[in-house]
């Protein structure tokens, strides 16, 4: 019954946020201003992954306190109590600041959900997350074979110690006949776009709930550019475009036939001009000014306390060391950033499955299957 009690109040909260959006968007009326849907929290930077894609393991990032963190959460409580928390780093299972950060956000908001490598997830963590009742526990998982995960991963260990803890927590999913989901998150480059279908097949067998895949992007809060990253290793040159565009064409298939494929149709297919050599300066063009309404969806916080609403293109809106979260997000500066993002128009660009795009249908969708 409680329960049930949680999910009407949740439905009945982001349908009203909703109208507050939709009449937000034409007015920009301040006290309308709708709460923040998904809010995004990075406690910390420190890993026990060696990705090449992202390189903060490598970063000594000055972290705020769990303190702090706790200040943060009581604060979204008050702020949008039914939003979808997600929390990732580095790496959320490593003792310390952020695993105390995970612990106090289930306790305190329903609907968090953690975002991890596996490495620390055996049998007993399993159990132990699981019993928690996070709404969803995303697993990094870039590949089907050994040799490419650990190429990645930066370690002999990672597709064992992956692979394992993807069998362990959904093991333990069935056996206490958990809602939590188990997903996993696989980021698209050019060393291992060919094995994704054939890991897609495999996840499928093992129960999985459900895999959301994304290209390779910046490194958020680095000076990376697109141009820096399309001359590296990583990504999926011209003479490989052909393959990779049957390999997402095989993806779009797969999901028509109800593989658990997350992304909705317009995401693959916009992968597809992403990585296009002759296409993607003519949709960046054409979408000069494509409208961007990230600030009344999303908001997310960083280790060192900076709150942005965009981590691709704007500065912080504040830190949380300063000001309280509501304080941050109805100040001056929060305000005239908005005015800004709406004329961004880059949002062909911005393909993260925490940044793209998504319909009120896709929106509803997603929201009952995490729910």
């Amino acid at each position: 019954m409680l329960i049930n009690k949680t999910k009407l109040s949740a439905g009945l909260f982001h349908f009203i946020n909703y109208l507050k959006k939709v009449i937000f968007l034409k007015t920009s009326f301040s006290f309308l201003s709708p709460a923040p849907q998904n809010i995004y929290l990075i406690p910390g930077t420190e890993c026990n992954s060696h990705c090449i894609m992202c390189l903060n393991w490598l970063l000594k990032t000055k972290q705020i306190s769990f303190k702090n963190w706790k200040k943060v959460i009581d604060n979204i409580r008050k702020l949008s109590p039914y939003a979808k928390v997600n929390i990732s780093g580095g790496e959320v299972l490593m003792p310390g600041e952020m695993l105390k950060t995970v612990n106090y956000s289930i306790s305190q908001l329903p609907y968090t959900g953690i975002t991890t490598n596996g490495f620390n997830v055996d049998k007993k963590m399993a159990k132990s997350l699981i019993s928690k009742g996070f709404s969803n526990i995303n697993i990094s998982f870039d590949g089907n074979t050994k040799n490419t995960v650990n190429l990645i991963r930066g370690r002999s260990f990672a597709y064992k110690k992956t692979k394992d803890a993807i069998v362990f927590l959904i093991n333990e999913r069935n056996r206490q006949r958990s809602k939590t989901k188990i997903i996993v998150k696989s980021v698209i480059m050019g060393l291992n776009f060919r094995e994704l279908p054939a890991l897609v097949v495999y996840l499928k067998k093992l129960g999985i709930d459900g895999i959301y895949f994304q290209p390779i992007s910046p490194i958020y809060g680095s000076d990376q550019t697109i141009e820096q990253l399309k001359r590296s290793s990583l990504w999926i040159k011209k003479q490989k475009f052909k393959s990779l565009k049957a390999v997402i064409n095989r993806l779009i298939e797969m999901k028509k036939m109800d593989y658990p494929i997350l992304n909705d149709f317009g995401h693959l297919y916009s992968i597809i001009n992403y990585f296009d050599p002759n296409k993607i300066q003519l949709e960046i063009l054409k979408n000069i000014n494509n409208f961007c309404d990230i600030d009344t969806t999303s908001l997310f916080i960083v280790a060192n306390g900076n709150v942005y609403y965009c981590l691709n293109s704007f500065p912080p809106i504040g830190n949380i060391l300063k000001n309280s979260l509501c304080e941050i997000v109805n100040s001056k500066k929060a305000t005239l950033q908005r005015k800004f993002i709406r004329k961004c128009g880059r949002a062909s660009q911005c393909l993260s499955t925490c940044l793209y795009k998504k319909s009120i249908l896709q929106q509803a969708k997603m929201f009952l299957f995490l729910k």
